[in-house]
């Protein structure tokens, strides 16, 4: 939306690592791929907005959402999301420490059970408008 370039991404976490805090990266796929091109593409975002992380540094938060998926009728499937993040995670260099992964793309109640295994959490878009929806995935969160 904002025509941001890898670069200017990358500035960005900089500045947020040089001010001791944790940057909140937003990746995603522009179109339905297998999974396997879905991390390729998000893994390379990841690096390149992530040139400054190392192992002082605090880390990161990876919000990863299917940009094909907003708004869409169907989202993408958990075993989707699984496989894509698993992937995504294999092929970030060893040096990428304390890196943590959320999940979007309509994420209501049973997400999270369903891809806790690859994630740290949820990001909630339009499912969290409906107040009994988040409070089923903050109760369904807070058990797993």
């Amino acid at each position: 939306m904002f025509a941001e370039s890898d670069q200017i991404v990358a500035a960005k976490v900089k500045c947020v690592v040089a001010q001791d805090m944790t940057p909140l990266i937003c990746v995603g796929d522009n179109e339905p791929l297998n999974s396997t091109k879905a991390a390729t593409e998000i893994s390379k975002q990841i690096r390149s907005a992530l040139p400054e992380i190392n192992s002082s540094s605090s880390g990161a938060i990876i919000a990863y959402e299917p940009i094909w998926a907003i708004g869409a009728q169907v989202p993408a499937s958990s075993a989707f999301v699984i496989d894509t993040i698993s992937k995504a995670k294999e092929m970030l260099p060893s040096t990428l420490k304390d890196i943590h992964f959320i999940y979007g793309g309509t994420a209501g109640p049973g997400t999270f059970r369903d891809i806790s295994s690859v994630v740290d959490g949820l990001f909630l878009g339009r499912r969290a408008h409906n107040p009994y929806e988040f409070l089923d995935v903050a109760n369904e969160i807070a058990t797993v």
